[in-house]
């Protein structure tokens, strides 16, 4: 059985909000032995009707499973968290491109290069561009593909 868990700002109608929910309803239909908990912080109207658990986000404090963080803040979250048996901080775009107001450079290389957290980036060129700012990512996942996920979370 495989217990893991994602946290995110918010599931809605964004590219992110709809892949993942296509995502996770894909692995609650197809796979019996795999849940996959929503650590959400935001409500919003969810893109499509969702078959998976979702939880506030100070839930994932104490889980005791794999998380998977989708954007600075909760990565930032993620750090803090003593339980999990892995963590990782999916970039699925290059956010500090699209800060408004510039955070201290040490905010951003806590998390970026924070040796507890393996990154996952969405494609080979943010592959290449991360690799040359911050640190090696250990994984591409392209667009939460859902066969793609779960190897890592199983750690394959």
């Amino acid at each position: 059985m495989l217990f893991a868990g994602i946290l995110i700002n918010k599931i809605d109608l964004s590219q992110q909000g709809v892949t993942l929910s296509l995502a996770l309803n894909q692995i609650e239909s197809d796979y019996c032995d795999i849940d996959i908990v929503v650590f959400n912080g935001e409500a919003a109207k969810l893109p499509t009707v969702g078959r998976f658990a979702m939880f506030q986000q100070s839930e994932a404090w104490d889980f005791a499973g794999p998380i998977m963080a989708t954007s600075i803040e909760t990565a930032q979250l993620l750090a803090k968290c003593p339980y999990p048996t892995k963590k990782y901080f999916y970039m699925f775009d290059l956010d500090w491109i699209y800060l408004y107001t510039s955070p201290a450079y040490r905010v951003l290389q806590d998390v970026y290069q924070n040796d507890d957290i393996d990154l996952v980036v969405r494609s080979k060129t943010h592959y290449d561009v991360v690799s040359r700012i911050w640190k090696t990512p250990k994984y591409i996942l392209e667009d939460f593909d859902y066969k793609q996920l779960i190897e890592i979370f199983k750690g394959e």
